[in-house]
């Protein structure tokens, strides 16, 4: 599976409207997964 997105963990509390959930969401997702971050380069 593959997920992306836009937004920086720390901007989860506010998307999803509770730190608590966010928090949980993060947590499962990234239990045993091989994260790829990348940057745009102007």
């Amino acid at each position: 599976m593959i997920i992306t997105t836009n937004r920086n963990f720390e901007d989860w509390e506010n998307l999803f409207g509770d730190g608590v959930i966010a928090s949980a969401i993060i947590d499962m997702i990234v239990h045993h997964t091989t994260m790829v971050k990348l940057k745009q380069i102007l």
